[in-house]
């Protein structure tokens, strides 16, 4: 006979709550980035300001190389990135790819960072890092797996509710080509661990879970130093058959977020 637990609201509330603080994260996270590049602009300016006499180089001449720059297409690649970005993802698919659980949703809160390697005119490489504070799974079964029932199959709770995350990505790769000289198309690459406070996706699963996600996406410069991107990303997760059960789940994952040159 299954043994209902009496309440999920603590749960759902304690989720509910972590969502907000990652949202309220996230809001908090872009306004001190998009503080950042007013400052460090200034000083740039001010530092050539004052040193143009000496090396004989105008106040105008790194605008100049970069507005030159920009009208060919070549753009230069900033040599780091750093940002934060939300996604979401609804009703995850079964069978299409390789995860095999269905009507999950997913929600991921990321803060990354791009070191270039290299470009050759409009195309450009760059290595990634993410991590990821905030990982939330929906409609999670809560089955308590320790006590074995009749037959050896494990008993509990039929009762589902979302289940917390985190974890990062250190195997990142993202390739762009400068559409525009303020718009960048990127497609991207990664590979990482995720850690929930219990099985995911099934009781019968892990805690511990290995990543990886491809994708596409636009950056759009704002400013000297600002960006703000959006993009969608195949993302997988999935114990890779280190426990009883490895259903695996997939998630279509449509993010935006905020970028700051550094």
């Amino acid at each position: 006979m299954l043994r209902h637990h009496p309440d999920q609201r603590p749960q759902r509330r304690r989720v509910s709550a972590a969502l907000c603080l990652g949202a309220v994260l996230a809001v908090l996270i872009s306004f001190a980035l998009a503080a950042l590049p007013a400052s460090a602009s200034g000083q740039e300016r001010s530092h050539v300001a004052a040193t143009g006499d000496t090396l004989g180089v105008s106040a105008g001449t790194v605008p100049a190389r970069r507005d030159s720059a920009r009208a060919s297409g070549a753009v230069p690649a900033p040599r780091r990135l750093l940002g934060a970005w939300v996604g979401a993802a609804f009703n995850s698919p079964a069978g299409k790819q390789l995860g095999m659980t269905p009507d999950r949703d997913f929600f991921l809160l990321g803060l990354r960072t791009t070191w270039s390697v290299g470009e050759h005119g409009r195309f450009g490489a760059s290595w990634a890092l993410e991590l990821y504070p905030l990982a939330v799974v929906t409609n999670n079964p809560t089955r308590d797996r320790t006590q074995p029932g009749a037959g050896g199959s494990p008993t509990g709770s039929d009762d589902h509710a979302p289940v917390i995350g985190a974890g990062l990505a250190p195997l990142g790769l993202e390739l762009y080509y400068a559409l525009h000289p303020r718009v960048r198309m990127m497609v991207t690459s990664g590979a990482g661990v995720l850690v929930f406070e219990r099985e995911v996706p099934i009781p019968e699963a892990r805690r511990f879970n290995f990543t990886f996600d491809y994708g596409i996406g636009l950056q759009f410069e704002r400013g000297e130093r600002q960006s703000v991107v959006i993009g969608y990303r195949y993302h997988h997760l999935s114990n890779a058959k280190t426990a009883a059960r490895n259903p695996g789940l997939d998630a279509n994952l449509f993010y935006v977020g905020v970028a700051v040159r550094q």
